[in-house]
């Protein structure tokens, strides 16, 4: 059985290696001669008199200290915004700290200073813009009408009423004034390139931290439709129901659209995202010898109801060998339902539901665990087997219960079936790993 816990903990440290951002950035960044390739895109040198660099997110920091190597004194200046605590003291770049995303004069001025610098780039600069975890919630900037509570507001009211992720990001992005390609506005005339580093599959840059470097399709419009299918127009506040009236009535300018000219100067490159990690875990599965399949990069939705499914397919690959015959692993990534403050305890709470239906499986194995953690140190996944709930039972104890009562981390460290976090890697979804040997 160890050989067997180590095969899974092994595909899941090494995926986590090869999302190391200090890595991926030394990969995806290089200068050579007098040109700056960019996953093999040239920017020649000679073109910029500045390099200035910007950022948000859990990884800004850490990104622009690459970034520092890589370029050196090239840099002119810079500032990157991240949360408490993924801060670091940079050379050319200024890091700033924040708190709380959208209610404090702390974040509301560091992203001032950010904007601040992005315009007063000119024609011949290159302006490196960061984008990783974090970001959708601390770069923000909204109109002077709209006050933080009402948005919060129209947000929750979204929320509640079965909205669409969809439809609420474009609503957001309608109400920002730098999502939805909006900080094109703000760099432009030079030349801009963002490095986003997302937990979305497949590299959906409309989807990716509400586009604030790519075109947006939606308008005022469908943001009206929304909001009138859910028949909230009596229910917000008058600031929001006013600004959306000018808009449609064309009195605040649009989002970014596919054709508008400034597009010409932008340039986005998805260096990580949950595909990428989720190939990477499937290749070294490969190539430690076993069959392997990607299943989604999509999961998304209840931990338990996920935990449930999961071992719905493993059940069934013992049983029929199908949709892949064992020796195997299967793997998807994505991200819990309201995972963000405690994402752990929802893996873990996933894994026990798994471990419920796989109870007796001596073959069967389940890994779930983050390439993102809140806090340094500590465990970043966990594991479980088909003797997992037999010894929580042994204990006289209900693993549903756990679940209910948010022990199902406790339990399970108890157990000795916490992974622990060796890594500082960037947030590109949660793994979820799915082992039958026999």
């Amino acid at each position: 059985m160890k050989s067997q816990i180590d095969f899974l903990q092994g595909i899941y440290y090494r995926a986590l290696d090869k999302a190391d951002i200090a890595g991926i950035i030394r990969k995806t960044v290089k200068v050579e001669g007098e040109s700056l390739f960019i996953s093999g895109v040239e920017f020649p040198l000679e073109k910029y008199s500045r390099i200035l660099v910007v950022g948000v997110g859990t990884a800004a920091s850490v990104t622009g200290r690459a970034l520092e190597v890589i370029l050196g004194d090239r840099i002119s200046q810079g500032i990157v915004i991240v949360p408490l605590g993924y801060g670091e003291k940079l050379e050319k770049i200024r890091v700033r700290e924040v708190t709380s995303p959208l209610i404090d004069k702390t974040s509301s001025r560091a992203v001032s200073d950010l904007l601040f610098i992005a315009e007063k780039a000119k024609k011949d600069d290159l302006v490196l813009f960061i984008l990783s975890k974090g970001a959708s919630e601390l770069f923000e900037k909204l109109p002077d009408m709209v006050s933080i509570m009402d948005y919060r507001k129209l947000i929750t009211r979204l929320q509640s009423v079965g909205a669409r992720k969809d439809e609420i990001n474009a609503v957001k992005m309608h109400i920002s004034r730098i999502k939805g390609g909006q900080f094109i506005n703000y760099a432009f005339p030079a030349t801009l390139v963002t490095l986003i580093i997302s937990d979305e599959p497949g590299g959906d840059l409309w989807r990716t931290y509400q586009a604030p470097t790519y075109f947006d399709p939606t308008t005022y419009d469908y943001c009206r439709q929304v909001l009138i299918k859910y028949r909230l127009p009596l229910k917000l506040p008058t600031s929001i129901l006013n600004y959306f009236e000018k808009g449609i009535r064309k009195k605040i300018s649009e989002t970014i659209k596919e054709d508008d000219e400034k597009l010409k100067n932008v340039y986005n490159f998805v260096i990580k995202d949950s595909s990428s990690f989720t190939m990477d875990a499937n290749n070294i599965a490969v190539s430690m010898g076993y069959s392997s399949s990607i299943l989604s990069t999509c999961i998304d939705g209840d931990a338990v109801q996920l935990g449930r499914f999961f071992g719905g397919i493993i059940l069934n690959i013992t049983e029929t060998g199908h949709p892949i015959g064992p020796p195997c692993t299967l793997i998807a990534s994505g991200r819990l339902e309201n995972s963000e403050m405690d994402r752990l305890e929802k893996n873990c709470a996933l894994a026990l539901s798994c471990a419920s239906i796989i109870e007796g499986l001596d073959s069967a194995y389940f890994l779930a665990g983050s390439s993102f953690h809140f806090e340094k140190g500590g465990f970043s996944g966990c594991m479980v087997d088909g003797d997992t709930v037999t010894k929580i039972k042994d204990l006289n104890i209900d693993p549903m219960d756990l679940i209910r009562e948010r022990k199902a981390k406790k339990v399970l460290d108890n157990l000795g079936q916490l992974l622990p976090a060796k890594f500082n890697a960037v947030d590109c979804g949660d793994l979820f790993v799915m082992m039958v040997v026999k």
